[in-house]
């Protein structure tokens, strides 16, 4: 298993993952993006075939270009985990049109992912789909980009942090 828990806490970690040398892997399958991994919390996003979704508390990206946003990390020095998941789910770009942006009771950058893996767990955070994830099987790899040279693994949080978090942003 790549992720063990300690804590209640999935270990996301440079122990587990490879660096990532060559984007060019990132249009090829799919990839659950883990953003600023240091921050609590992380913000998500989802990749298939070269093409990022990903729900933000005042917008949502659909169909964006792997490669651009891989230039815009390189260029601002972005920390970013890539989780490759095996096999393919239809019907991404479908699953996040059905969002506008994040509501704090209501909604956070989960959501459409938990629904893209079909995951009904209304108030699920990052480490409750890397479990359902893992279980089925299908983590295949971890890669990283730009992590902090005092990184050790993404912090332990809840459902209220994020909800917190989201009520920051909106104020």
């Amino acid at each position: 298993n790549l992720f063990t828990r300690e804590k209640y806490m999935f270990k996301v970690s440079i122990d587990n993952s490879s660096e990532l040398t060559n984007d060019e892997i990132l249009l090829d399958g799919m990839y659950l993006w883990i953003w600023q991994p240091q921050l609590t919390p992380p913000h998500l996003g989802l990749s298939s075939d070269g093409r990022y979704y990903s729900l933000q508390h005042e917008k949502i990206q659909l169909d964006q270009s792997v490669k651009h946003i891989v230039e815009a990390i390189e260029r601002k020095n972005l920390s970013v985990f890539w989780v490759k998941i095996d096999g393919t789910t239809p019907k991404i770009e479908a699953m996040f049109a059905n969002y506008q942006s994040c509501v704090q009771n209501e909604c956070s950058c989960i959501k459409p992912i938990l629904d893209v893996f079909n995951i009904r767990q209304n108030k699920a955070i990052l480490f409750d789909l890397l479990d359902s994830l893992n279980k089925k099987g299908r983590v295949k790899e971890i890669f990283h980009l730009n992590l902090p040279y005092d990184f050790n693994s993404i912090n332990e949080y809840t459902r209220l942090d994020v909800e917190n978090h989201l009520l920051k942003l909106q104020s």
